[in-house]
């Protein structure tokens, strides 16, 4: 006859499979003297639900038709018989890798908690944790590859947690803290590049992130970084509101800087580029593409009222090339090249528009006494090589914008006036004027 005592129990035993039922999909209920084990759960088949069947039978099906060979032996050790009548009183889990019904790829968790009377038995628990532990591998993964870390704000109050795949308190700010303001001041100082810190200590005041957040959704900056190993790296801040109404925040702190480095790589590129599309080879000054179009945008500038052009032609060059080469030749296209740009102002322009020929624009330079002046400089030039030969230059010059107002005409009429001063000596200098 059951008494009192039996009944409450048994009725303790039928609350606790109701519990687990509705909260786990599968669980068994392990007799620990005689291994005689239970079936239930919320997706167990009524026709199998509370049968009845030997543990270890139970565990090598589940162990050979759906747990992944690399995990069989954990799943073994941690479940079998006497493993379970070893165990105690805490309950215990381990993830293992599975496969379903239809073979599909799942993780499922196992659970192991002991229940003693009236009997000893273990209880097996059983749940498919795909979904977060795929997510949990997600981010292991493939987002902490890039992102240094996500930090949960509570703006209201100023605390905030750090979540993070690194470990290392060297690389991180503290993981957490009640004083948000405090702890940006300090890593700032201890992880941000000198040249950035006072923009990163600006955009990161709750107030300003507040703001930017309530604009535009979202609040993004980046800056440079100090790692102990790999120098000097690029970080992207990017602030989201988590919940808008409680003023909670996330911030996820993301490297960038194979992508900043790619780009400055190919911004370099560009320019070495349009460095090489825009220069003379040879003597590394504007070629003749570069120095119109150069001096065609300097004329359209509303600015600039007044300037000069000077067409520069070296005297008797072709003796040079026919005595002593076009090497020596060079030598002296770079050496005149080379006088000339450090004989002009930054904002004034110098090509190379011939094979001995140079075109230099000087904007703002005012009166012909000026202009005549530097004319004279130039024609001053001259260049000898090691044997000894010496290379002067003639002058033309045009006036902006009295001789012309466009490159072309300037050019022409600097080029005519430059024949005049050959004409009359060489290493001489002329104006443009009407008659010609």
């Amino acid at each position: 006859m059951v008494n009192a005592h039996e009944r409450k129990i048994e009725h303790e035993n039928e609350a606790l499979r109701s519990l687990f039922s509705s909260a786990f999909p599968y669980y068994f209920l392990v007799n620990l003297e005689n291994g005689i084990t239970e079936l239930g759960g919320s997706d167990m088949q009524p026709e199998r639900a509370m049968a009845t069947r030997p543990w270890e039978k139970i565990l090598n099906i589940i162990c050979k038709e759906h747990v992944v060979q690399d995990d069989q032996d954990k799943f073994l050790g941690a479940f079998s018989l006497d493993r379970l009548r070893e165990s105690g009183q805490r309950y215990t889990s381990c993830e293992l890798r599975c496969r379903g019904e239809a073979q599909e790829y799942c993780w499922v968790e196992f659970g192991l908690a002991r229940v003693e009377k009236p009997a000893p038995l273990a209880l097996v628990t059983v749940r498919d944790i795909s979904g977060p532990r795929m997510l949990q591998s997600i981010v292991e993964r493939y987002v902490y590859r890039t992102c240094d870390f996500f930090l949960y704000l509570d703006a209201k109050v100023g605390h905030y947690t750090l979540y993070s795949a690194h470990k290392d308190p060297n690389r991180l700010p503290p993981m957490r803290s009640g004083d948000y303001a405090q702890a940006v001041e300090s890593s700032v100082k201890r992880f941000i590049a000198p040249e950035d810190q006072e923009m990163v200590l600006r955009e990161m005041q709750l107030d300003r992130v507040i703001e930017m957040l309530d604009l535009h959704g979202e609040h993004t900056f980046f800056c440079g970084a100090m790692h102990e190993e790999r120098g000097y790296t690029r970080k992207q801040m990017h602030f989201l509101y988590f919940d808008r109404t409680e003023k909670t925040i996330m911030l996820i702190c993301t490297d960038v800087t194979q992508g900043f480095l790619e780009e400055r790589m190919r911004r370099d590129q560009l320019r070495r580029a349009h460095h090489l599309a825009q220069t003379d080879p040879l003597t590394q000054v504007y070629n003749h593409r570069a120095i119109k179009e150069m001096i065609e945008a300097t004329l359209c500038d509303e600015t600039i009222k007044c300037g000069a052009l000077f067409f520069l032609d070296l005297d008797d060059f072709k003796l040079v090339n026919d005595r002593f080469g076009h090497s020596q030749g060079d030598d002296t296209l770079r050496g005149i090249a080379n006088m000339l740009r450090s004989s002009v102002r930054v904002t004034d322009l110098v090509g190379r528009v011939g094979g001995d020929e140079f075109v230099l624009f000087l904007p703002g330079i005012t009166g012909d006494e000026d202009i005549a002046r530097y004319a004279e400089r130039l024609c001053a030039l001259r260049e000898t090589d090691e044997k000894q030969s010496s290379i002067s230059v003639s002058v033309g010059i045009a006036r902006y914008p009295e001789d012309g107002r466009d490159y072309s005409t300037l050019s022409r009429r600097a080029d005519l006036a430059l024949y005049r001063a050959k004409r009359e000596g060489k290493r001489r200098y002329a104006f443009y004027t009407a008659e010609q």
